[in-house]
């Protein structure tokens, strides 16, 4: 048992422990208010779908070195772009044009932190604001609902065999990233760009 403590580094696993002992604490002080129940749980990780997907991306940036400020407005503006986009067509080109439009603003604060040589936080910061503008144009603050059942089924409330689709999607992601940034080259490079 020695043994193992010794091994075990505390430091590293810390957000981990974390995690376990809140979710112990609320499991007991929030027993006979149903927190263990199937429902409340899948209910928690759909609203933590898209953080942990996003957080998914950020590892990359963060090992690199680096930091991105501007990851919020990117997926609001992402978001209203393919909400705007599926108005008037259907729903794989409205999907396309908001993966795109998260590509080419992705590329646009790459190409200026690596090329340019500026600093990532002063780029992402940058981002942030002209993006929360351009969000706040595009829709003149008003709601832009989603009304295609289709694409709401595929990455909103929809469910496979049971499962909520936004579970799915996350835990693809999850595998995703981490066989990207543990399984390829390029995620060895990321690690080396942070080290050095």
């Amino acid at each position: 048992m020695r043994d193992l403590l010794k091994r075990t580094n505390f430091s590293q696993n810390a957000i981990y422990i974390g995690f376990l002992m809140i979710f112990l604490i609320f499991s007991v002080a929030l027993y006979d208010d149903g927190f263990l129940t199937r429902f409340n749980l899948f209910n928690i990780v759909q609203q933590a779908a898209p953080i942990t997907i996003m957080a998914i991306g950020m590892v990359f940036v963060l090992t690199s070195g680096e930091i991105d400020l501007s990851i919020g407005s990117i997926v609001a503006v992402t978001s209203l772009v393919t909400a705007v986009i599926l108005r008037s067509q259907p729903w794989p080109v409205a999907l396309v044009g908001g993966l795109l439009t998260g590509a080419v603003i992705g590329g646009i604060n790459g190409a200026l932190v690596s090329y340019g040589r500026l600093p990532s936080f002063l780029i992402t910061l940058a981002t942030m604001g002209i993006l929360q503008g351009v969000a706040r144009r595009l829709t003149d603050l008003q709601p832009v609902p989603i009304q295609n059942e289709t694409f709401n089924s595929i990455f909103g409330s929809g469910a496979i065999g049971g499962i909520p689709s936004l579970i799915i999607w996350t835990i693809v992601a999850t595998l995703i990233g981490w066989f990207s940034f543990r399984q390829t080259r390029y995620g060895a490079h990321v690690h080396a760009t942070g080290d050095s």
